[in-house]
């Protein structure tokens, strides 16, 4: 269990993966301990669509797509979910200087949705 070698996996950064079952069994091999279903859906999340990183390809298809590792996953989703991440200057620059919109994901949604409520 190389920490180098699990975090270019989770960054998308190893060679020669062109698909999510390489990428699955990778991670797997160097954290067997971790439940497949909990690596499946961390790596079905990182291959994203390449005309659209917004949308996992789950919900296209396969054959077009781009790795998007995990640090850099909220900043292609949402601004606003990226300010509660890591960097938050960079989700500030992303979001509130370039005037970029907001596009909530559902849990984002229900929040606000809630403290324009109580306003």
């Amino acid at each position: 269990e190389d920490p180098a070698v699990v975090e270019k996996l989770f960054e998308g950064g190893m060679k020669f993966i062109t698909n999510p079952e390489t990428l699955l069994l990778m991670i797997h091999e160097e954290l067997p301990k971790i439940d497949l279903i909990h690596i499946e859906c961390v790596v079905s999340n990182m291959f994203r669509d390449a005309n659209d990183l917004t949308k996992p390809c789950r919900l296209t298809n396969y054959k077009n797509f781009q790795i998007v590792g995990q640090k850099n996953l909220p900043f292609v989703t949402s601004w606003l979910n990226a300010l509660a991440f890591e960097n938050i200057n960079k989700a500030i620059k992303t979001g509130l200087v370039s005037g970029t919109e907001a596009e909530m994901n559902p849990l984002e949604k229900l929040i606000f949705r809630d403290i324009h409520a109580k306003i």
